[in-house]
């Protein structure tokens, strides 16, 4: 387990005195081939375990990890009310993560002081997750997500040693069963998953959300739990605020720019998404925010770049204010105090609309799984 705060070279503030910051290693996830899904083994003899069908497979698991018997009836209310550790357990997704955060924010909020909170992600999303909450956070790699592997038995140790009251797993793909399997050790008596992401008897809780509604509203009402044990979590977007020392450089990359954020439109994208800013997508940018602003206006861009690839610029993308970012912090402060953020779904666009900024999302129809309309008042979409 790593503390939350212990690596991080640069900070950012959310609703008062939480910090973020550090390197992504984001880019990175592609690379990593991941296991099939309850893999047993991959060392002889547990990897010819492998070979029996998955439904015995499941048994295995379920016998491996404490059984299908829970343990005695007790009242929810009362036992939310007095749950005093909670795991959150993160979707691979980092928008997803993105998606969960305003309303795993607001839950840590309506907690009561002394409650302590504990993360699992996948290590790809661990400085995320680390810049997200100041708390500490446990990591699986899924090039190993083996049940009879070290790393996992060593994980699974590790989340009996935090011995959560309730887990909450923030995922609705289908979430890998041997981390369920490590989840249901740690004896926690309620643990919470999506219908369809997670099974029983490894998640004993399961929500059912109607399929139209957006990924964040799922999130947010998943909070109605807390609130029938009488806790008021609130309902609201959670913002991001830059540290004063990144905004400061911020505004210095502004003028250097010779650049003015408050009448400047940024497009925000994720660099391994564009081989161009061209002229035609400067030509249709510009249509969509003139459409929306009556006086003049600025557009430049903010790419999420932690590969630092090197991306051409034609027509007026050559005079306009275009910035590589490649941490949180300086992505945030980046985008902080703008007019407004453009863009199509991506990382980039998720992570600037948790930032006091006007957003437009260029959103298709299959996407709207990613509409943030009802909850961020400052989130606009146009379908396309």
């Amino acid at each position: 387990m790593r503390d939350a705060g212990a690596t991080l070279d640069a900070n950012v503030l959310y609703e008062g005195d939480a910090r973020m910051g550090g390197c992504s290693n984001l880019s990175s996830m592609a690379e990593a081939k991941p296991l099939p899904d309850l893999t047993l083994g991959t060392r002889f003899p547990a990897r010819l375990l492998n070979f029996f069908p998955a439904a015995w497979r499941c048994n295995h698991l379920i016998k491996s990890c404490g059984g299908a018997r829970e343990t005695e009836s007790f009242g929810y209310a009362e036992y939310f009310r007095d749950a005093r550790r909670i795991l959150f357990a993160w979707s691979s997704d980092p928008i997803e993560i993105l998606e969960g955060f305003p309303a795993a924010r607001a839950l840590v909020d309506a907690l009561p002081h002394e409650t302590e909170c504990i993360h699992l992600c996948e290590s790809a999303s661990s400085t995320l997750v680390q810049g997200l909450f100041p708390h500490a956070v446990l990591e699986w790699n899924r090039t190993t997500l083996a049940w009879h592997d070290a790393s996992v038995q060593t994980l699974a140790r590790d989340l009996r040693a935090c011995a959560p009251d309730i887990v909450l797993i923030l995922s609705h793909a289908p979430y890998p069963v041997v981390l369920q399997a490590a989840l249901r050790t740690t004896d926690a008596k309620v643990r919470i998953g999506w219908e369809g992401a997670v099974s029983a008897p490894f998640v004993n809780t399961r929500l059912q959300s109607d399929p139209a509604t957006p990924r964040a509203a799922r999130f947010f009402q998943s909070l109605d739990l807390w609130r029938y044990a009488g806790l008021t979590p609130r309902g609201q977007w959670t913002r991001l605020q830059p540290d004063t020392g990144r905004h400061t450089e911020a505004l210095r990359e502004w003028d250097a720019k010779r650049a003015v954020p408050e009448t400047t439109w940024l497009f925000v994208q994720d660099a391994a998404n564009v081989d161009a800013l061209d002229a035609d997508l400067y030509a249709m940018l510009h249509e969509k925010i003139r459409m929306r602003e009556e006086g003049r206006f600025t557009l430049g861009a903010v790419l999420w770049n932690p590969g630092m690839k090197p991306i051409s610029r034609q027509g007026e993308w050559l005079d306009a204010p275009v910035f590589n970012e490649s941490d949180f912090s300086a992505l945030l402060a980046a985008v902080d105090g703008a007019r407004g953020v453009v863009g199509f779904h991506s990382f980039a666009l998720h992570f600037a609309s948790l930032a006091e900024v006007r957003t437009l999302a260029l959103l298709d129809p299959s996407e709207s799984a990613h509409d943030a309309t009802g909850l961020n008042p400052l989130y606009e979409v146009e379908w396309i």
